[in-house]
């Protein structure tokens, strides 16, 4: 009798590694943070680096400069998380 509620709980956890329906978008965990840090990290201020024209040299060709831009803190939406990871409606 042991054995065979052994053998249940066994296949219990069997079947709840196999589940149906589509695979996981993420296979472990760490990943998935990664992918949410990312997004955080993305609507925080930081800065960014821009191209800007600063005039004309003297054969007449535009003159270039790069220059560091703080970007503005942008809103944190559960839209745009799951925008963000990759998660949509279309296939549920």
């Amino acid at each position: 009798m042991a054995e065979s509620t052994t053998q249940q709980a066994e296949q219990n956890q069997s079947d709840d590694k196999n589940p149906v329906g589509r695979s996981l978008k993420f296979k472990t965990e760490a990943e998935l943070r990664m992918a949410i840090q990312a997004y955080f990290d993305e609507q925080d201020p930081h800065i960014i680096k821009h191209m800007e024209a600063t005039g004309f040299n003297e054969r007449g060709q535009t003159a270039w400069a790069q220059r560091d831009i703080m970007t503005e803190q942008r809103p944190l939406t559960i839209s745009g998380l799951a925008r963000a990871i990759g998660l949509d409606r279309s296939h549920c």
